[in-house]
């Protein structure tokens, strides 16, 4: 037989709740009291019929309860043995009961197919502790030996991957100025220049790129490639390059690197100098002076 214990769980369909004709034409404490009374038959296996218990067991005032349970009296039915029933509330009821017999059942099945039909707790618990000690389970089922017999074997784990050999740090610059260079005003924007990519750029100038900038810095003069390395800091560049001075009321365009042609050799150069007459490339500038 089932138990009459009620389910841990109890059901509520929302849709179907909130489209029943017992919910919406209820008042707010109408239905607070209707959803508190179907919890306490679900829990009391049904309700007493005694408004006085009820209004205690909601926490209402007997005058308080009363106009309530009399608009809600009529959902609950009074059984054969007096107590009170919400017939789809005890429906629902059986069907949970039928489910847990039912997994009660099963469960007694499987206790019969390995213990035998009547076990014994103490044989149950001696064959688990011996089982535990063996490090194999009390009774092995055929079709798992059968499994364990055609499964492959276990694959090996796999090789740790060697570690990757970190990269060597490049030295940073630790040269000197050029002496036509070597001015208070220059070694300020210099460090400066240093500072910036090291702090706001994570880029560190290296001991190449450092005599390269200082080479081509070296073309400009002291107070062009100061005023090329505010600018470039300024722009949160990572090159110095110098401001570009607007022609004719409207700002230059630099030319695409594909067409970055030196204007006194016709060549396709990686670093050039902007001079008046036009961009230079490193060749060009050494041999002619910077006025020229």
């Amino acid at each position: 037989m089932p138990e009459k214990r009620a389910p841990f769980v109890m059901p509520i369909y929302h849709e179907r709740l909130l489209s029943s004709r017992h919910w919406g034409g209820r008042s707010g404490p109408e239905r607070t009291a209707f959803l508190a009374l179907l919890v306490l038959e679900w829990a009391w296996d049904g309700l007493p019929d005694d408004p006085a218990l009820l209004a205690n067991g909601l926490g209402y005032t007997p005058a308080a309860f009363d106009p309530i349970w009399v608009a809600l009296r009529s959902l609950w039915d009074r059984d054969r043995t007096g107590r009170l029933r919400n017939a789809q509330l005890e429906a629902f009821r059986v069907e949970e009961l039928a489910y847990k017999e039912k997994r009660r059942i099963a469960g007694a099945k499987g206790n019969a197919a390995r213990w035998g039909s009547q076990p014994d707790p103490d044989a149950i618990a001696s064959g688990i502790a011996n089982g535990v000690a063996n490090e194999s389970p009390p009774s092995p089922s055929p079709l798992k030996n059968q499994e364990e017999e055609s499964s492959p074997a276990p694959r090996a784990p796999p090789s740790p991957k060697p570690a990757r050999a970190s990269r060597k740090a490049k030295p940073r610059w630790r040269g000197e100025i050029p002496e036509r260079l070597r001015a208070p005003v220059f070694e300020a924007a210099w460090a400066r220049w240093l500072r910036f990519r090291d702090e706001e750029l994570r880029k560190p100038v290296t001991q190449l790129s450092g005599e390269q900038a200082l080479a081509e810095l070296s073309l400009l003069g002291v107070e062009r490639s100061v005023r090329a390395i505010d600018h470039t800091i300024a722009r949160g560049w990572q090159g110095i390059r110098e401001p570009e001075v607007p022609r004719n009321g409207h700002s230059p365009q630099r030319p695409a690197a594909a067409h970055n042609r030196c204007s006194l050799c016709n060549r396709v150069g990686l670093s050039m100098i902007h001079r008046n007459s036009g961009d230079v490339c490193m060749d060009c500038a050494r041999d002619s002076p910077p006025g020229g």
